[in-house]
């Protein structure tokens, strides 16, 4: 059964880019991913589907209740109750306790006298505090979007259109809700990077510059299909390669044997200057048309090569190999006693070696920032004592070591001081951010760019940094800017202490050791 048709739809920006073009898809009662990278439009396009946005041209057609996960919440939703939709119920419910006879109340309450209990226990399940009244602002962000969710799976016939729901959320939320979308029957489209979360879907739709590209299957087919694509996309690359060189040789040949043709005849003294001539000029006619239609393959050769070479460079992924400081093998990090200002109140003790990653895990409040932030030299531990050997660097999820107002150009320059002017272009351009772009404002850079940019900076830094302390960086990334991160990281040869509730990502980086605020350290 169909959930949503949509016919011919596009979308172009009030500044004319056309972000959209003639989409056609239908979305049947099933649980569908959608991914691209950022900056291709899927949260443009959830707001279409669900009647959020005017489409410039086109039709979308609902044939079921939609409920929508933006990732932003309303600004009137206030407090508990009012994000699970329960308002009007609990304040009915509360004037009727306090002797209220209006039939207006009771029918509001109708036969689900229970409704209060049902939700403390689906606020249980969910991790959440069952206080109705407990004002939003002092729910934390994973908290928010548990409930928010809550309240979308209480409708099981909903067709849901949810955008990046597991952000904010740490590993028992992220698990939390593939089990509630596993029971959900009404069929959602899903955009995420959640590798795991991706992994439970039938089918995925990538959006791009090229369109709307739909797969069967979950994400691990969808990347079997990449690869396999990518693998293709060399064997033709190598193949145009090929047949090039051959044409060059080919046409090398030719000319070899004109100049042969051309000394012979002007050392044969017993062919009359006529004949000489006529076969001359008929030697040159046919030579002309032989040389012409070289050309031409030549020319077509060398195109099928630019294309070949492009589309390799569309797809496969980019990589940047950071320089590693200090000796492998000597410590980076020793904690003793070590209690970070919030969160975790038991005194903690691990020591981190050159070249070794640990995971910093815990439930969301547990105070893994907050214990980063202290050993990057940003906070005041309550007590205990750490030593931190060489340089380190705190990046975020919001990459706050880059300024937003200043260009790409700038900021590379003054993270990366010491080269040519000349060479951070060329830097910035072999990241994929050339010329003009090179000058704008980091502010309006994707994700994905930001991690390239970040890398790049570290990269070329006067000198290596020894420790990386990553605050869940990779949770608003793209699926190309994550792998180039673990990329980067899994071969740096310092080390990496990272915060992160993407199992996924936490085992491509190649993790040695845990360090769980909930429990204890783990190898």
């Amino acid at each position: 059964m169909t959930a949503i048709s949509v016919r011919q739809l596009s979308f172009v920006t009030a500044g004319g880019d056309v972000l959209l073009s003639s989409l056609d898809f239908d979305l049947p009662r099933a649980v569908h991913g959608l991914v691209g990278r950022n900056g291709s439009g899927k949260s443009v396009l959830a707001r279409l589907l669900v009647g959020e946005l005017l489409a410039s041209s086109g039709s979308v057609v609902r044939q079921a209740a939609i409920g929508y996960l933006p990732q932003s919440p309303s600004e009137d939703e206030r407090t508990l109750g009012s994000a699970l939709g329960l308002g009007p119920k609990l304040a009915a419910l509360s004037r009727i306790e306090a002797g209220s006879v209006e039939v207006a109340d009771f029918e509001l309450i109708g036969e689900d006298w229970e409704f209060a209990l049902h939700w403390r226990q689906q606020l249980a399940e969910a991790g959440l505090p069952d206080d109705f009244a407990r004002p939003l602002d002092e729910l934390s962000g994973g908290e928010l979007t548990r409930a928010r969710l809550l309240r979308l799976f209480a409708e099981p016939r909903q067709y849901l259109i949810l955008d990046e729901p597991s952000n904010h959320l740490d590993r028992q939320a992220r698990a939390w809700l593939r089990k509630k979308l596993r029971a959900h029957t009404g069929g959602a489209l899903v955009a995420s990077h959640d590798r795991e979360l991706l992994d439970e879907v039938t089918a995925i739709h990538e959006l791009s510059g090229n369109g709307l590209v739909h797969f069967g299957g979950n994400y691990t087919i969808y990347r079997a299909c990449h690869e396999e694509e990518h693998l293709a996309a060399r064997r033709h690359l190598e193949r145009a390669k090929r047949e090039l060189e051959s044409l060059r040789r080919d046409r090398q040949s030719t000319l070899d044997k004109q100049q042969k043709r051309e000394q012979r005849a002007r050392g044969d003294d017993n062919i009359p200057h006529l004949a000489l001539g006529m076969r001359r000029q008929l030697g040159e006619q046919s030579e002309g048309r032989l040389h012409n239609e070289q050309a031409r393959r030549l020319a077509s050769g060398q195109a099928q090569l630019s294309v070949a070479r492009a589309r390799v460079e569309q797809i496969a992924p980019q990589r940047i190999d950071l320089r590693g400081g200090g000796e492998r093998g000597g410590f980076a990090v020793r904690a003793e006693n070590l209690v970070p200002p919030f969160g975790v109140t038991r005194p903690l003790n691990f020591a981190l070696r050159m070249g070794e990653r640990m995971h910093v895990d815990g439930r969301n409040g547990s105070g893994k920032s907050s214990l980063l932030r202290v050993l990057a030299g940003l906070a005041t531990a309550r007590e205990g004592r750490f030593h931190i050997s060489g340089r380190r660097l705190l990046i975020d999820q919001h990459f706050g070591l880059i300024d937003p107002a200043q260009s790409a150009l700038a900021n590379l320059a003054r993270l990366a001081p010491g080269h040519p002017r000349g060479d951070y272009r060329t830097f910035l351009a072999g990241i994929g951010l050339p010329g003009d772009r090179a000058l704008s404002k980091a502010g309006v850079l994707s994700g994905g760019e930001r991690v390239r940019l970040a890398l790049l900076a570290l990269d070329a830094a006067p000198k290596p940094y020894d420790l990386i302390l990553l605050d869940e960086t990779d949770n608003h990334l793209d699926l190309d800017a994550k792998r180039l991160l673990e990329d980067a990281l899994r071969d740096y040869t310092g080390a990496v202490l990272l915060v992160s509730h993407d199992a996924v990502f936490v085992k491509a980086v190649g993790v040695d050791t845990v360090l769980d605020l909930d429990e204890d350290v783990r190898n």
